[in-house]
């Protein structure tokens, strides 16, 4: 995913398209799980 942006033309338009995607919800509760566990 990251990849994909970095190596785009138009990173903006394609980092736009990444976050209206599952994937990054996905991702970022990942993420967030990891900083901040909640248990």
């Amino acid at each position: 995913m990251i990849l994909k942006i970095d190596g785009s033309s138009e990173p903006e338009k394609e980092l736009e398209k990444v976050i209206e995607g599952q994937a990054f919800c996905q991702f970022t509760d990942e993420i967030l799980d990891v900083v901040s566990p909640q248990g």
